[in-house]
Protein backbone atom coordinates (compact mmCIF):
# COMPACT_ATOMS: atom_id res chain seq x y z
CA UNK A 1 0.00 0.00 0.00
CA UNK A 2 2.73 1.98 -0.11
CA UNK A 3 2.80 5.57 -1.46
CA UNK A 4 5.25 6.96 -3.33
CA UNK A 5 6.59 10.28 -1.94
CA UNK A 6 7.79 12.45 -5.26
CA UNK A 7 4.71 15.17 -3.97
CA UNK A 8 2.34 16.59 -4.82
CA UNK A 9 -0.44 15.29 -6.88
CA UNK A 10 -2.43 18.96 -7.04
CA UNK A 11 -2.82 21.35 -4.14
CA UNK A 12 -5.96 22.09 -3.28
CA UNK A 13 -7.28 25.47 -4.53
CA UNK A 14 -8.04 27.63 -1.62
CA UNK A 15 -6.12 29.83 0.67
CA UNK A 16 -4.68 28.44 4.04
CA UNK A 17 -6.48 30.72 7.23
CA UNK A 18 -5.35 30.36 11.13
CA UNK A 19 -7.06 29.84 14.62
CA UNK A 20 -5.81 30.64 17.78
CA UNK A 21 -4.91 28.34 20.42
CA UNK A 22 -3.72 28.75 23.49
CA UNK A 23 -2.48 32.64 22.51
CA UNK A 24 -0.46 31.28 19.02
CA UNK A 25 -1.90 31.02 15.89
CA UNK A 26 -2.22 27.73 13.99
CA UNK A 27 -3.09 26.50 10.54
CA UNK A 28 -6.45 25.04 9.63
CA UNK A 29 -6.86 23.08 6.93
CA UNK A 30 -7.75 24.46 3.53
CA UNK A 31 -11.62 25.15 3.02
CA UNK A 32 -11.09 21.58 0.68
CA UNK A 33 -11.93 20.31 4.15
CA UNK A 34 -14.97 22.18 4.83
CA UNK A 35 -16.20 21.73 0.60
CA UNK A 36 -15.62 17.32 2.04
CA UNK A 37 -17.83 18.38 5.00
CA UNK A 38 -20.44 19.59 4.03
CA UNK A 39 -21.35 18.07 0.46
CA UNK A 40 -20.54 14.66 1.56
CA UNK A 41 -18.78 13.55 -1.48
CA UNK A 42 -16.62 15.15 -4.48
CA UNK A 43 -16.19 13.00 -7.35
CA UNK A 44 -14.12 9.96 -6.52
CA UNK A 45 -14.09 10.89 -2.86
CA UNK A 46 -16.23 9.10 -0.44
CA UNK A 47 -17.69 10.24 3.16
CA UNK A 48 -19.95 8.22 3.55
CA UNK A 49 -20.63 6.89 7.56
CA UNK A 50 -17.01 6.56 7.73
CA UNK A 51 -15.44 8.20 11.55
CA UNK A 52 -12.38 11.04 11.97
CA UNK A 53 -9.12 10.59 11.01
CA UNK A 54 -7.38 11.98 14.49
CA UNK A 55 -4.18 13.03 14.46
CA UNK A 56 -2.54 13.28 17.89
CA UNK A 57 0.82 15.12 18.60
CA UNK A 58 2.05 13.88 21.77
CA UNK A 59 5.75 15.25 20.98
CA UNK A 60 7.03 18.14 22.92
CA UNK A 61 7.66 19.83 19.71
CA UNK A 62 5.04 21.20 16.72
CA UNK A 63 4.84 19.24 13.86
CA UNK A 64 3.35 19.85 10.39
CA UNK A 65 1.21 17.70 8.19
CA UNK A 66 -0.30 16.94 4.71
CA UNK A 67 -3.34 15.21 4.20
CA UNK A 68 -2.75 13.32 0.45
CA UNK A 69 -5.03 11.22 -1.86
CA UNK A 70 -4.50 10.54 -5.45
CA UNK A 71 -8.19 12.79 -6.66
CA UNK A 72 -8.20 15.52 -4.09
CA UNK A 73 -4.27 16.38 -4.21
CA UNK A 74 -2.28 17.38 -0.98
CA UNK A 75 -3.97 20.24 2.04
CA UNK A 76 -1.47 22.92 2.87
CA UNK A 77 0.99 22.35 5.55
CA UNK A 78 -1.45 21.87 8.65
CA UNK A 79 0.47 22.81 11.77
CA UNK A 80 -0.37 20.90 14.85
CA UNK A 81 1.20 22.66 18.03
CA UNK A 82 2.88 20.60 20.23
CA UNK A 83 0.72 18.60 22.99
CA UNK A 84 -2.15 18.71 20.18
CA UNK A 85 -4.58 16.97 18.25
CA UNK A 86 -6.44 17.91 14.90
CA UNK A 87 -9.27 16.13 13.44
CA UNK A 88 -10.29 15.09 9.68
CA UNK A 89 -12.84 12.74 8.01
CA UNK A 90 -11.81 9.52 6.85
CA UNK A 91 -12.73 9.30 3.28
CA UNK A 92 -12.63 6.82 0.83
CA UNK A 93 -10.79 7.43 -2.40
CA UNK A 94 -11.87 5.82 -5.91
CA UNK A 95 -10.14 6.10 -9.12
CA UNK A 96 -11.62 7.03 -12.39
CA UNK A 97 -11.12 3.29 -13.16
CA UNK A 98 -13.12 1.78 -10.21
CA UNK A 99 -9.95 0.70 -7.98
CA UNK A 100 -9.76 2.06 -4.35
CA UNK A 101 -6.68 4.03 -3.38
CA UNK A 102 -5.14 5.12 -0.50
CA UNK A 103 -4.85 8.50 1.95
CA UNK A 104 -1.05 9.17 3.19
CA UNK A 105 -1.04 11.62 6.12
CA UNK A 106 2.64 12.58 5.85
CA UNK A 107 4.55 14.16 9.00
CA UNK A 108 7.50 16.50 9.16
CA UNK A 109 8.73 18.59 11.94
CA UNK A 110 9.28 21.50 9.52
CA UNK A 111 7.08 23.64 7.60
CA UNK A 112 8.61 22.01 4.27
CA UNK A 113 7.85 18.62 3.43
CA UNK A 114 11.15 16.84 2.89
CA UNK A 115 12.07 14.13 1.13
CA UNK A 116 13.78 11.43 3.18
CA UNK A 117 12.73 13.20 6.76
CA UNK A 118 8.62 12.36 6.48
CA UNK A 119 7.22 9.81 8.82
CA UNK A 120 3.54 8.45 6.58
CA UNK A 121 0.50 7.42 8.20
CA UNK A 122 -1.40 5.60 5.57
CA UNK A 123 -4.94 4.11 4.97
CA UNK A 124 -6.97 2.50 2.28
CA UNK A 125 -11.02 1.34 2.49
CA UNK A 126 -11.18 -1.30 -0.11
CA UNK A 127 -14.27 -3.77 0.07
CA UNK A 128 -16.00 -2.82 2.69
CA UNK A 129 -12.38 -3.47 4.71
CA UNK A 130 -9.99 -0.97 6.22
CA UNK A 131 -6.37 -1.53 5.15
CA UNK A 132 -3.67 0.91 7.15
CA UNK A 133 -0.13 0.93 7.69
CA UNK A 134 2.94 3.06 9.11
CA UNK A 135 5.45 4.29 6.62
CA UNK A 136 9.65 4.88 7.51
CA UNK A 137 10.07 4.75 3.71
CA UNK A 138 10.69 7.99 3.04
CA UNK A 139 12.81 8.65 6.35
CA UNK A 140 14.32 5.81 7.04
CA UNK A 141 18.05 4.85 6.50
CA UNK A 142 18.85 1.34 6.82
CA UNK A 143 16.97 0.06 9.92
CA UNK A 144 17.34 3.66 11.60
CA UNK A 145 14.32 5.59 12.41
CA UNK A 146 16.49 8.87 13.57
CA UNK A 147 14.91 11.42 10.61
CA UNK A 148 11.49 10.03 11.46
CA UNK A 149 9.64 12.54 13.10
CA UNK A 150 8.46 11.08 16.08
CA UNK A 151 9.91 8.01 16.14
CA UNK A 152 12.35 8.82 18.35
CA UNK A 153 9.30 8.65 21.01
CA UNK A 154 7.02 5.76 19.07
CA UNK A 155 4.75 5.87 16.70
CA UNK A 156 0.89 4.01 16.96
CA UNK A 157 -2.43 3.70 15.19
CA UNK A 158 -5.32 2.47 17.36
CA UNK A 159 -9.06 2.33 16.73
CA UNK A 160 -12.38 3.09 18.27
CA UNK A 161 -13.15 -0.54 17.38
CA UNK A 162 -10.97 -3.54 19.20
CA UNK A 163 -11.32 -6.03 16.41
CA UNK A 164 -8.31 -3.27 14.18
CA UNK A 165 -5.03 -4.83 14.58
CA UNK A 166 -2.43 -1.94 16.15
CA UNK A 167 0.23 -1.39 14.56
CA UNK A 168 3.22 0.01 17.20
CA UNK A 169 6.79 0.92 16.35
CA UNK A 170 8.61 1.64 20.08
CA UNK A 171 10.90 4.33 20.17
CA UNK A 172 13.73 4.39 18.25
CA UNK A 173 13.30 0.47 17.21
CA UNK A 174 13.80 -1.19 13.99
CA UNK A 175 10.26 -2.24 13.39
CA UNK A 176 9.84 -4.00 10.40
CA UNK A 177 6.82 -6.00 10.80
CA UNK A 178 5.13 -2.93 11.87
CA UNK A 179 6.18 -0.53 9.78
CA UNK A 180 7.24 0.06 6.54
CA UNK A 181 11.12 0.05 6.34
CA UNK A 182 11.40 -0.24 2.84
CA UNK A 183 8.84 -0.65 -0.04
CA UNK A 184 8.52 -4.01 -0.73
CA UNK A 185 9.79 -5.97 2.09
CA UNK A 186 8.52 -9.31 0.83
CA UNK A 187 11.52 -9.15 -1.73
CA UNK A 188 13.80 -6.97 0.18
CA UNK A 189 13.96 -8.08 3.46
CA UNK A 190 12.02 -11.59 3.00
CA UNK A 191 8.91 -10.62 5.48
CA UNK A 192 5.05 -10.25 5.08
CA UNK A 193 4.21 -6.68 4.12
CA UNK A 194 3.57 -4.73 7.41
CA UNK A 195 -0.07 -3.61 6.53
CA UNK A 196 -2.90 -4.35 9.07
CA UNK A 197 -7.02 -4.51 8.57
CA UNK A 198 -9.99 -4.29 10.74
CA UNK A 199 -11.38 -7.95 10.24
CA UNK A 200 -15.20 -7.81 9.53
CA UNK A 201 -15.47 -4.97 11.76
CA UNK A 202 -16.86 -2.17 8.55
CA UNK A 203 -15.65 0.81 7.76
CA UNK A 204 -17.15 3.12 10.40
CA UNK A 205 -14.47 3.43 13.04
CA UNK A 206 -12.18 6.28 13.91
CA UNK A 207 -8.57 6.19 13.05
CA UNK A 208 -6.15 7.24 15.60
CA UNK A 209 -2.59 8.32 14.68
CA UNK A 210 0.15 8.59 17.84
CA UNK A 211 3.06 11.09 17.11
CA UNK A 212 5.57 10.49 20.11
CA UNK A 213 2.85 7.40 21.28
CA UNK A 214 5.29 6.59 24.13
CA UNK A 215 4.88 10.28 25.74
CA UNK A 216 1.30 10.81 28.07
CA UNK A 217 -2.03 10.97 26.43
CA UNK A 218 -3.53 14.69 25.83
CA UNK A 219 -6.61 14.93 27.67
CA UNK A 220 -8.61 18.43 27.34
CA UNK A 221 -10.47 19.02 24.66
CA UNK A 222 -11.59 22.47 23.15
CA UNK A 223 -14.04 23.83 20.39
CA UNK A 224 -13.09 23.03 16.70
CA UNK A 225 -10.95 20.30 15.60
CA UNK A 226 -7.83 21.28 18.01
CA UNK A 227 -7.45 19.24 21.27
CA UNK A 228 -5.53 20.75 23.69
CA UNK A 229 -3.31 19.26 26.89
CA UNK A 230 -4.51 20.36 30.26
CA UNK A 231 -0.98 21.12 31.23
CA UNK A 232 -1.36 24.22 28.40
CA UNK A 233 -4.38 25.98 29.73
Amino acid sequence: MQFKSILILSALQAALSTATVNGKKVNKPVEGWAKWESKGNLTGVGMGSYGEAVLENRCSYDIWAWSVDSVTGSTEAIQIPKRTTYREPVRKITLPDGNSAGVSVKISNTEMLQAKHHTQFEYTIKNDRLWYDLSFVDCALDKSSANCPGAEKGLKMDFSEKKCKIPYCPPGQYCPTQSYFVDTPVQKLGIPEPTFNCDDAGTSMNIYMHVCADEKPIKRSIAGRITMDEEQK
